[in-house]
């Protein structure tokens, strides 16, 4: 069943075909989830947690942040802390069917960028997107335990309100469709 296509989407056993944060994934989308990082509760924001290579933000020695704090959208000339972090926005004004489109505050793309040293200051030369020794990009990576990371606490709390019954993760993936050779 690998690299299989279904009218919208491709089989792959190990990795998710959602866009981390769209339609599919929802993280940071969840109305009624309620997220504690840290000693810090973030509504429906979907905290950062980890990097793009499963490495979490919190109490990991490589980037040596205790506390999180979500300071909206990035701006320039403004000093962050470690822990702190912004929406860097991809605003899109023009479409290709030449009409202006106005997005609305649901509809806006952006990454999610999180400061990893204290006394970073926003200027246009230190934009997230370019300064990787102040800022990491929240980025999913695409795996089963990337998925957990993001949503174990969701699944948990969700499990708890249906009394006691497991509440699927949003994985895109098809674990146990991994090809394999038939030999008699």
């Amino acid at each position: 069943m690998e690299n299989v296509f279904l009218p919208a989407r491709k089989i792959n056993d190990n990795l998710c075909s959602f866009v981390y944060r769209g339609a599919g994934c929802a993280y940071g989308k969840r109305n009624n989830f309620v997220q504690k990082v840290g000693n810090t509760r973030i509504s429906t924001v979907g905290a950062p947690v980890a990097d793009v290579y499963n490495r979490k933000f919190l109490n990991n020695k490589e980037y040596n942040i205790g506390e999180i704090s979500n300071e909206g959208i990035w701006q320039t000339g403004k000093a962050y802390s470690a822990g702190d972090f912004v929406l860097v926005q991809n605003i899109f004004s023009y479409d290709f069917s030449k009409e202006s489109v106005q997005p609305s505050s649901d509809d806006l793309v952006g990454d999610y960028y999180i400061c990893i040293n204290t006394g970073a200051i926003s200027g246009s030369a230190t934009n997230p997107k370019f300064d990787r020794s102040n800022w990491v990009k929240d980025e999913c990576s695409k795996t089963l335990e990337g998925c957990k990371i993001r949503w174990h606490e969701y699944v948990e709390q969700q499990s708890d309100e249906q009394g006691g019954e497991s509440s699927p993760l949003p994985y895109g993936g098809f674990p146990g469709t991994r090809p394999y050779e038939y030999r008699t």
